[in-house]
């Protein structure tokens, strides 16, 4: 799940260089601001056939709360 994950960030933010790990803030270390976070969530939405609300995406804040929040529904 993190391959998938890894590809649409990098799709997203054009940027194939970049490291993802679990620990990886979407915030501090991708450096998103609001507006970028939504369309990475919509995006993975798309690609991982997820469903977030905003409640969701105000707790997820990194790679491995978005794999948490995805197995648990």
């Amino acid at each position: 799940m993190i391959e998938k994950i890894e590809k649409v960030i990098k799709d997203n933010i054009e940027d194939d260089s970049l490291k993802i790990s679990l620990a990886t803030s979407f915030r501090d270390d991708l450096g998103l601001d609001s507006f970028e976070m939504a369309q990475l969530l919509c995006s993975l939405e798309d690609e991982l056939n997820v469903d977030l609300d905003d409640t969701d995406i105000l707790s997820i804040e990194t790679v491995s709360d978005l794999i948490s929040f995805i197995e648990k529904n």
